[in-house]
């Protein structure tokens, strides 16, 4: 907030600029009552809407997340480091000024004293939700209590697989697999009590008794990850903070592009990842669609992206030029587009990839077009088995026979859209960008789609396919 207002605490201010920094925490504080408020407010308006049974079902919920929050944390702790560290961190921590096990009590007890917290001003708006939607006669304080111990009690414990991780010598991933397994158990055996517990047993018998156990779970999950801390093996934390400490000039405050960050943090964990299968035997046009399916293989972090576009976006877009929504439709479509970008960029990355890479580019015997077709093959068809599922879940809504070929079809433009990323119209000319692309190309569909005409729709979209395959052709391609 400082930075926003202009100022700096840490700079050498008068008295003028204390005077304006003061003003500013006063600010800010009025504003947080003032909205802290109000969201009591609201909170209790939509609690009392629900009934008894609604609140209940949220208090439920709530008590079921605990554990899902526990499970992440192991898993994440059994994929890297629980503790991470900055370069300068890095030295001194190599220089071994500290003792391990006083560096993972600090960490542990500050992120434990963070959910204690954040677990209370929830827990809080829950019990005021609650009581205004039961109308009992219990005290919100017990409801914060219960969500501060548990949120602790989740974040503590969750961090002990990655601690016994790093503690055991010689963790091979049969290890991993059998920890996330219990992990995995416990987490189940939680959400199972907490799915067939009474709520309302839960604010007036055992409240306390939960409370408790919490309390207990996290003073144990800290103590025995600061025990831990002492085997850790102070190289392999160091080598899983690495890509933490590249990232930390990258804030919140970055002048660079998120995308670019994603793509930055991307190439990181790949280049520190082992090598997974081998490129199959094959030549020509083969070779460029095998090379597509490792590459695909190997960066499995686009896979959701790809995902969603095929379950989520390209059917939305279908129903959309089928005039489902009318105009608004359209425009979510277009937003839909515009923000969640990943999906098309992820069906072409292996072409854009290539095209990037002058050196391998040089010597592939393909035009751009041949290159895009087989590069972005795999990636195509992956997004349009989902897309075609999709359609078939949506078939009584929607006409099938016009909304398969629209679904192949808006698979395949946005595709072509988003090559060119890859072009310029001319030598010295502009750059072509994905995000024109999509703009025109809903301005061009959409109010073809709001005639009620599906043949006319599919033509037109045939039309815009031949368009962009023909800017494609006669495109320079950019590194």
């Amino acid at each position: 907030m400082m930075h926003l207002a202009g100022t700096d605490p840490a700079s050498e201010g008068g008295l003028g600029e204390r005077t304006y920094q003061l003003y500013i925490v006063a600010f800010v504080a009025v504003a947080l009552v003032l909205l802290w408020a109000a969201l009591l407010d609201a909170v209790a308006t939509v609690f009392a809407s629900m009934g008894a049974a609604g609140s209940y079902a949220v208090l439920s919920a709530a008590l079921v997340v605990l554990p899902i929050a526990f499970a992440v944390g192991s898993i994440n702790g059994l994929r890297t480091a629980p503790l991470k560290f900055s370069h300068p961190d890095i030295t001194y921590l190599a220089a071994g000024a500290l003792r391990m096990r006083a560096i993972a009590l600090v960490d542990v007890a500050v992120r434990a004293v963070l959910m204690l917290v954040l677990g209370a001003l929830l827990g809080y708006l829950l019990g005021a939700g609650v009581s205004s939607g039961t109308q009992a006669a219990f005290d919100p304080l017990a409801v914060a209590a219960l969500g501060s111990l548990g949120a602790a009690a989740a974040v503590s414990a969750g961090r002990l697989a990655g601690a016994i991780r790093l503690a055991v010598p010689r963790w091979r991933l049969r290890h991993s697999v059998g920890a996330a397994a219990i992990v995995f158990a416990i987490a189940a055996a939680c959400v199972f009590f907490g799915m067939i517990v009474n709520p309302s047993s839960v604010l007036s018998d055992a409240l306390s008794l939960i409370a408790a156990a919490f309390g207990v779970v996290a003073l144990a999950g800290i103590a025995v990850f600061a025990a831990l801390a002492e085997r850790f093996d102070r190289v392999l934390v160091i080598e899983e903070s690495a890509l933490f400490a590249d990232l930390q000039p990258f804030g919140a405050f970055s002048p660079l592009d998120q995308t670019v960050i994603q793509q930055y943090r991307r190439r990181k964990k790949l280049a520190a990842r082992r090598r997974l299968f081998s490129l199959s035997q094959g030549t020509g046009r083969r070779a460029l669609v095998a090379r597509a399916c490792l590459s695909a293989a190997r960066q499995y972090e686009g896979l959701p992206s790809l995902f969603v576009q095929g379950a989520l976006i390209v059917p939305f877009g279908a129903c959309a030029l089928l005039g489902l929504g009318g105009p608004i439709a359209l425009l979510f479509w277009l937003q839909a587009l515009l923000l969640f970008s990943q999906g098309a960029r992820e069906q072409t990355r292996a072409f854009r990839d290539d095209v990037r890479n002058r050196l391998v580019r040089d010597r592939l015997p393909f035009d751009t077009l041949e290159l895009f077709a087989f590069d972005t093959l795999p990636a195509f068809v992956f997004v349009a088995v989902l897309s075609l599922g999709a359609s078939v879940a949506l078939s009584a809504f929607v006409p099938l026979v016009w909304m398969i070929p629209l679904c192949l079809l808006v698979n395949a433009l946005g595709a072509l859209v988003c090559a060119l990323d890859a072009i310029r119209f001319s030598p010295k000319g502009k750059r072509a960008s994905y995000e024109m692309g999509a703009l025109l190309l809903v301005a061009a569909l959409g109010p073809i789609s709001l005639a009620g005409a599906p043949l006319l729709t599919v033509a037109a979209s045939l039309v815009a396919g031949a368009l962009l395959v023909s800017i494609l052709r006669r495109g320079i391609e950019c590194a």
